[in-house]
């Protein structure tokens, strides 16, 4: 089993914490104002306000606050992790190529995270080198790592124990 952690940049961490604030003062605000108009026409809307307020904020701050990415390779399958989540899981024995690939950079893909852009999905939460996976139904991963080479070893070991275990599989793609 390989893993790698990555942590982003301490700026990153404080976004988060700012969005922990905002979500606990948005939850307040909008409860305060949910309770004074129970009862009324308003009340269905804030409710709602307040719910999906809450799950797309508490998630969003906890992802940045927690600032780290993962890339385990084992148990038959690449996943990908912006923690707490995770992101993507690629089968072994669906992959068709692993390769070290150009630095990659939020520049270039406009932003930190899981990302899509170009027909690439992207997983870095800083600029360096990065190893490219392409399954056989056409997606390509792009992942960040500070070691191309044991990545790279890892991912094939992986793919030759899947097609070892599941010959059956390797041989319908």
């Amino acid at each position: 089993m390989y893993g790698e952690l990555q942590r982003g940049p301490r700026w990153l961490a404080g976004i988060g914490w700012f969005a922990e604030l905002a979500t606990v003062v948005f939850f307040y605000f909008l409860a305060t104002t949910l309770a004074d108009h129970w009862g009324t026409d308003a009340a269905p809307s804030l409710m709602v306000g307040l719910i999906v307020g809450t799950l797309v904020l508490a998630p969003a701050g906890l992802v940045l606050v927690q600032n780290t990415a993962l890339v385990r390779v084992g148990n038959g399958s690449v996943s990908g992790y912006l923690l707490p989540f995770r992101m993507f899981r690629i089968r072994a024995e669906r992959i068709d190529v692993v390769r070290r690939t150009e630095d990659v950079s939020g520049k270039n893909i406009a932003g930190l995270g899981y990302r899509s852009a170009g027909g690439r999905r992207y997983l870095l939460l800083d600029a360096g080198p990065a190893v490219e996976i392409r399954t056989h139904d056409g997606r390509v991963f792009v992942l960040r790592t500070d070691d191309p080479e044991a990545m790279i070893k890892a991912v094939e070991a992986e793919c030759l124990a899947a097609r070892v275990r599941n010959p059956e599989e390797s041989r319908t793609r």
